[in-house]
Parts: structure tokens; C-alpha cells; sequence
């Protein structure tokens, strides 16, 4: 939480760049017209909410450096943050992607599997710079000996996602009839701009905490 609280700031810039294509998605949909569109908006938003889980595991690579000067006690300015977070999710594209292509060929057998790797995983953005798969390693190692607090965060991250759509599916639509009118069919393109914006803008807690954990890791 001391990372979160103290470089809020950069690291929901940070966040807002990772998840520009949901964003940009979500802004240049047009208003539904017909049930047929909002049913494809509606999944579109799922989807976006079932997705996420990968820009998060990048955005963690962006909370490292500010979790690390926490962990040491070691000044940081907020712009510093932003430009050494920025060069670090750089530096992750591999290793992520890596971690990411591992947790879907687990999903092709279960979802228990994938959400293990997902847990497993979770850290490589995190971990020292090195080859992809030294990092894979890395979290690996680091999760088996903190694997409590970071599946709880984990799943506690997967599960907001998903419920935001839930929450806010029930706050601003109608349900889908034949007959529905313009307004009624509005609630859904404003359901993806809450569902994409909100989960840009809460996704720097989890990766700070994320972050927090490997920082102070011993292995």
C-alpha cells in the first residue's frame, strides 16, 4: 500500500498508457441503435473485463522501480517514478508475453490450471532484468515462498474486474427486449466506458501490491 499511496500519481499514468487500446476502444464505439448491437457491446465489455488480467500482469513491471525505492528506503521523485516505470514495462514486453502464452495454454485444459500459472506468474514483471525465462523462473521461486499474499491479491484483482461489469451492468442498463428504446440502449456504451475506465484506474493498486511483494522478496 506505501508504494500505492506515495507514487499514485505516475503509476495511474502508467496505467492509463497500458490500457490506451481498451480506452480507445471504449471511446470510439458508437451509441447502440439496435438489441443486437448492445448484445455485442455487452460483450465486447466482457471480454474487455475477461482480458485485462494481461495488461495488469505488464503494469506490474511499471510499479517495480517505485516499489523497489520503498522497499529500500531510497528517495524517488514522482517523475523519476513515471520514467523508470515506463522503461521497465519496456523491458517486460518479453517476459510478460511469455508468462502470458504460458497462462493460455493452461487455460486450453482448465481454468484451475491457468489460474495457477496466473498466480505463479504474477510477478515476472517484477523480477530483476534478465532473459525471459530467468524471470519466469524468478516469480516462480519468489510466489512459492509468498504463494498466501499473492494469490489473494491475484484473485482479488480478477475478481474486480469481473464484478464491475456486473455492477455496473445493473446500474446503467435496462435488460435487453425487442422494442427498447435509444435510451434504454445508451446504458450499454456507457457500460464499457465505466467498465474500461475503471479498471484502468484501480489496476495500479494490485500492481503496486504485486510489486511490493517481490521487492521485498529474499529469494
Amino acid at each position: 500500500m506505501r508504494t500505492y499511496a506515495r507514487f499514485a500519481v505516475p503509476l495511474t499514468l502508467l496505467s492509463l498508457l497500458a490500457f490506451g487500446p481498451f480506452t480507445y476502444l471504449a471511446l470510439t464505439m458508437e451509441a447502440p441503435l439496435t438489441v443486437e448491437h448492445a448484445s455485442g457491446l455487452l460483450a465486447t465489455t466482457w471480454r474487455c473485463a475477461a482480458a485485462a488480467w494481461v495488461v495488469q500482469l505488464w503494469l506490474v513491471a511499471g510499479a517495480a522501480p517505485a516499489a523497489r525505492a520503498v522497499a529500500a528506503g531510497e528517495p524517488l521523485s514522482q517523475l523519476r517514478a513515471l520514467g523508470s516505470g515506463a522503461r521497465a514495462m519496456v523491458r517486460a514486453i518479453v517476459p510478460v508475453a511469455l508468462a502470458v502464452a504460458a497462462i493460455l495454454v493452461g487455460a486450453l485444459a482448465l481454468v484451475g490450471p491457468a489460474l495457477a500459472l496466473l498466480v505463479l506468474l504474477a510477478l515476472v514483471g517484477a523480477s530483476p532484468d534478465g532473459p525471459a525465462v530467468t524471470r519466469v523462473r524468478d516469480s516462480i521461486a519468489v510466489v512459492r515462498a509468498q504463494l498466501i499474499p499473492v494469490a489473494v491479491v491475484v484473485i482479488a484483482m480478477v475478481t474486480f474486474d469481473l464484478a464491475l461489469v456486473v455492477a455496473a451492468k445493473l446500474a446503467l442498463t435496462e435488460p435487453l427486449l425487442k422494442g427498447a428504446n435509444k435510451a434504454e440502449l445508451a446504458g450499454y456504451r456507457r457500460l464499457l466506458d465505466v467498465v474500461a475506465l475503471g479498471i484502468a484506474l484501480v489496476s495500479p493498486l494490485p500492481a503496486s501490491l504485486l510489486a511490493s511483494i517481490r521487492a521485498r522478496g529474499t529469494v
